[in-house]
């Protein structure tokens, strides 16, 4: 749903908002007609979950509000606790939130300068982190 040119849909109308209840209806109707079937997890990957909030990895075993279970391909797994780009660290470099007042990060940029993450962060505050 939308133009062949992008063209915006209209104030407050975006692609998912509008094509989400025309898919809803149509696969409704087809699943009347020509009946259901499992869904069958593709060979070659596997779920790994992740806290939604954090990006962090957590145990296979982990449940709750901010666990997801978010598939990946056979050697396309994200690698976890590693500085993307010598920048934005992702996983257990920094966290999303933390009650300490003071939680600094060093890290080298691709140009070798000394770039410092955190120093003012606390329980509440985003910084940088997650996955990229």
């Amino acid at each position: 749903i939308g133009f062949d040119i992008p063209t915006p849909l209209g104030r407050g109308t975006g692609g998912g908002s509008t094509c989400g209840p025309v898919f809803n209806e149509f696969m409704l109707s087809a699943i009347k007609k020509y009946g259901g079937g499992d869904f069958k997890v593709p060979k070659g990957g596997k779920f790994i979950n992740l806290h939604r909030l954090t990006g962090d990895r957590l145990d296979q075993k982990a449940e709750g509000d901010f666990v997801v279970a978010e598939y990946f391909r056979d050697g396309e797994e994200p690698t976890f606790g590693d500085a993307v780009n010598g920048g934005f660290a992702m996983g257990s470099n920094i966290e999303l939130f933390s009650e300490e007042d003071e939680q600094v990060v060093h890290t080298t940029s691709s140009s070798g300068e000394i770039v410092t993450f955190g120093g003012t962060a606390s329980l509440g505050t985003l910084t940088s982190g997650g996955l990229y």
